[in-house]
């Protein structure tokens, strides 16, 4: 339970991750059409490195990453 009286499950993780991918993958699409700012650049680095460190924490405890992509 997190300290906002919210009892993450399963499903609840599968929905955030899958919702920052998909958020990921549209700037990462929209980047190349010609559109790369560092903003947007900033932007795509930011969203892989929360990726990476979701990954890196499931694995870390035992989970297969690809069941919440």
């Amino acid at each position: 339970m997190s300290h906002y009286n919210w009892n993450f499950d399963e499903d609840t993780l599968k929905t955030i991750v899958n919702r920052i991918i998909e958020r990921w993958k549209e700037y990462e699409n929209e980047s190349k059409n010609g559109n790369v700012s560092e903003y947007r650049q900033g932007l795509l680095d930011g969203y892989a490195q929360c990726l990476e460190m979701i990954e890196n924490d499931l694995e870390s405890r035992g989970y297969n990453v690809d069941y919440f992509c």
